[in-house]
């Protein structure tokens, strides 16, 4: 059989009892205060790290951002340079063109000029109106071959050369497709006396 507890020590048990009671919920409070303040801690350091990794970000694409202006204005500058290059080598080829039909159109007029003046000093030789005319032309063509097409050019010296060729320099009629007469014959020679 059990024995009564005295009411003291009833009180006494219920004393210690409160007090370990109120001592482990002030451990636990402590304990459990020490963990908000941990967490308190940890919650701020990580809105900190947020917010730094956000700065980041923010950082990265506005210098993303940049770059992509700074390389859409160097692809801009190279575009210009290159039409710039792409103008000069036309511009260099279209003088090196006019440049080379200058020096053409140089050598039709001195060629022009030789001939005219050869033509001329033959027409007089040869008291040829016809090489007198062609070689006038000729002159006349050297004085504007520079401001006429070279097709017109050529197809006036190609006239006048079949004109030469067809017409009679000394009489100035075509005979180009006339048959000229033989040669007259030799005088048959004198009858040479016989001896009767």
């Amino acid at each position: 059989m059990l024995m009564p507890v005295p009411e003291d020590k009833k009180k006494q048990i219920e004393a210690e009892i409160e007090a370990d009671r109120k001592k482990e919920e002030a451990d636990i409070r402590k304990k459990y205060d020490e963990l908000i303040k941990k967490a308190d801690a940890a919650a701020k350091r990580y809105e900190e790290a947020d917010a730094l990794v956000k700065k980041k970000e923010e950082e990265k694409a506005k210098l993303r951002l940049d770059q992509a202006e700074a390389l859409k204005k160097i692809q801009a500058e190279q575009e210009a340079e290159r039409q710039k290059m792409l103008k000069d080598a036309k511009d260099a080829v279209e003088i090196a063109k006019e440049k080379q039909r200058l020096e053409m159109v140089g050598m039709i007029v001195k060629a022009l000029l030789g001939v005219g003046i050869v033509l001329m000093v033959l027409g007089f030789l040869l008291k040829s109106p016809i090489f007198i005319i062609s070689g006038l032309v000729m002159l006349g063509l050297s004085y504007v071959a520079a401001t006429i097409p070279f097709w017109v050019v050529a197809a006036v010296m190609g006239l006048f050369i079949v004109v030469m060729i067809v017409v009679n320099p000394k009489n100035g009629k075509v005979d180009l497709f006339k048959k000229t007469p033989p040669p007259p014959a030799p005088p048959a020679p004198p009858p040479t006396p016989t001896a009767q």
